[in-house]
């Protein structure tokens, strides 16, 4: 079963380094991403998913480490989160 992980939103829970040992399709979030964990990562070939909509919604004051990803050629994803309990992104496509 494939394995995608919302993880490091709100601290470094190390779960990205969790999803790098079962090579998960993604791990999502990443604000609080160690730069220790980037190789990892790169090695499991996981996607590293942004979402900078639930970002600028929650107000956060801490970015991804997006350089750091882009340096080890990390492949990055960019998605909406879009749930019930997170940012109305689609309310101004749709309105």
């Amino acid at each position: 079963m494939p394995i995608k992980l919302h993880a490091e939103q709100l601290s470094d829970l190390k779960g990205t380094k969790l999803t790098s040992e079962y090579n998960a399709w993604s791990v999502d979030h990443l604000e609080f991403l160690s730069p220790n964990d980037i190789p990892a990562l790169k090695q499991s070939n996981t996607i590293a998913t942004l979402l900078p909509a639930a970002f600028y919604f929650l107000s956060e004051t801490q970015l991804p480490p997006i350089n750091a990803l882009r340096k080890a050629k990390v492949p990055i994803a960019i998605a909406t989160d879009h749930n019930p309990g997170i940012p109305p992104v689609f309310r101004f496509y749709w309105q």
